[in-house]
Order: structure tokens, then C-alpha cells, then sequence
């Protein structure tokens, strides 16, 4: 397919894809690059002009690449378990410890599913009028603006995901629209993983980074499990996909079943001292 491409074009299409997301090169659909590149040509424009807009990140043309390769997979409660542990196992423990508020982020939210689905489980699970919030970020501006409409199809309700909490409301047979009190507590920003996540949004008690790193470069699935773990408050939990690290993270601890993929940070109580010297016995 990629013949009549300048293969200066498509490596560099390649590379400012890898730069800007973090994928690996295997997991850059090689169709969707060329579709893009191919509708700059069919515009008129010569290659020679296109790879010169490519030498910057921040173009128009890296967004629409960008956009073209990322996967928007996403529904309600997708992995269910996880919303289990933290009504079961997580909110408890929070305030046990205290919590005032609690807040998560949806790491890769694409279309706002999972971060509403987070905020409907932490809302169900708190006292009554103790405050609430839920991030989510992505680098799909288009998909944010979906998740801020908050309106959804049957796609977003899968058999295999039920409904634990309240998260939506009907609208006809095939439509439905997140309810306002989940939706007041849900806010949306672009971020990029490979970047620390600006301190104006402060640190986490719950993040979600699921089926996102699984397409990374191994350096860039480190950088950001690196920045997830230090957006994390003290004895706060993060949440990977089923397959997407084989080791604990640094600084974190492994909670529950390996298959679960929860991570801790520990509290500052927890962290290890070493014991003091026995008292020395004077004859």
C-alpha cells in the first residue's frame, strides 16, 4: 500500500507518532499513517512540504497523524474487578485513614467512559456529601469533546461490564447520558503520559491507566508509570491493564491478586526505617 510514498515521508510520519504517543513501532497502524499522508498529496501539497510541517511535533498535520493512530476502545466499567476493589477494598481504606475528599484521574480516557464510571463508583461508596473527583485526560481533543458531552450509545454498555453504579440515564432504546450528579464531579484536559501531569492538578487517590501502555516503547511505558506513580497521593492506588507490566512498579507494592495489576503507594508510616539499635545493657 505504501507504494508511491517517499519513504523519508512515512518514516518521519512514523517517528513524530512514536515521539508524540510513546508507541512502540509495531503498534503504529502503518494504514492509518499512509491514509493521512495520502490525503495531504491528494490536497495538492508535495512531499517536500509535508515533510517540512512534520519536522514540528506541535503541527496540525502530527495532531491529525497522531489522531489517526490512537485506539478508542472504551465502555462502562471495563474490568470490573477493579471497580470492586475500590468500593470494597480502596474507599474503605481511605477512610479509614482519613480522607476529607477523594479524587481519581482516567489516564487515557479517550471517549469519558471509564472516568465517569470511576466517578459514579467513588460517589456510591463515600459518606454522604463528602466531596468528590475525576480527571480524565487524553491527547484526542475530539474524543474529550465526546466525553464532556457525556452522551453514549449501545457500544459504551457492554454484557461482560455491568452497570455496578449509577452512571447514566435512558434516553429512548439506544441512547443514554451520564446523570448530572456523576457528571457535575467529572472535569476533562488534554495530558500526555509522556509528561508529568501539571501540578495544578494536584495528586490522586485512585488512578486508572488501563489498555493504554500496553502499546508503549518499554522506555516509554517506564516514563509514564513513573509519572502516574508520583501523581499518586500516599497510600493511593493505580490500576494497569492485565498485561501491560510484569514487575511492581518502583516505590509502589502490589495489592491483591497479581492478575488485578493494583499498585500502592505507601503511607508514610509505612515506609521502611531501619529499627533502632538494642539499648546497650550497663554492667
Amino acid at each position: 500500500m505504501s507504494a508511491g510514498l517517499d519513504p523519508r515521508l512515512l518514516a518521519r510520519a512514523r517517528e513524530v507518532v512514536a515521539d508524540t504517543t510513546g508507541f512502540r513501532d509495531d503498534a503504529i497502524a502503518q494504514d492509518a499513517v499512509e491514509r493521512v499522508l495520502r490525503a495531504e498529496l491528494a490536497r495538492g501539497r508535495v512531499p517536500t512540504e509535508v515533510l517540512s510541517e512534520l519536522q514540528q511535533l506541535g503541527s496540525p498535520l502530527a495532531y491529525t497523524l497522531v489522531r489517526a493512530v490512537l485506539v478508542g476502545e472504551t465502555y462502562f466499567f471495563r474490568q470490573p474487578e477493579h471497580f470492586r476493589f475500590i468500593a470494597s477494598e480502596g474507599v474503605p481504606s481511605a477512610l479509614r485513614h482519613g480522607a476529607m475528599h477523594l479524587r481519581g484521574w482516567s489516564a487515557g480516557c479517550a471517549t469519558g467512559e471509564e472516568a465517569y464510571s470511576l466517578a459514579a463508583c467513588l460517589l456510591a461508596c463515600v459518606p454522604s456529601g463528602m466531596p468528590v473527583e475525576v480527571v480524565g485526560t487524553d491527547l484526542h481533543e475530539a474524543s474529550l469533546e465526546a466525553a464532556r458531552r457525556g452522551t453514549y450509545g449501545a457500544w459504551s454498555r457492554r454484557e461482560s461490564a455491568p452497570a455496578l453504579h449509577t452512571v447514566y440515564e435512558a434516553h429512548g432504546e439506544r441512547q443514554v447520558s451520564i446523570v448530572p450528579a456523576v457528571r457535575k464531579v467529572t472535569r476533562f484536559a488534554a495530558a500526555n503520559l509522556l509528561a508529568p501531569l501539571p501540578e495544578r492538578f494536584g495528586h490522586f487517590d485512585f488512578i486508572l491507566c488501563r489498555n493504554v501502555l500496553t502499546y508503549f516503547s518499554p522506555s516509554a511505558r517506564d516514563a509514564a508509570i513513573g509519572h502516574l506513580a508520583r501523581s499518586l497521593t500516599p497510600g493511593g492506588l493505580l490500576f494497569l491493564g492485565t498485561v501491560e507490566v510484569d514487575r511492581v512498579p518502583a516505590g509502589l507494592t502490589r495489592e491483591g491478586p497479581p492478575e488485578l495489576q493494583a499498585f500502592r503507594k505507601p503511607r508514610v508510616e509505612e515506609r521502611s526505617f531501619a529499627p533502632p539499635p538494642p539499648p546497650q545493657v550497663l554492667s
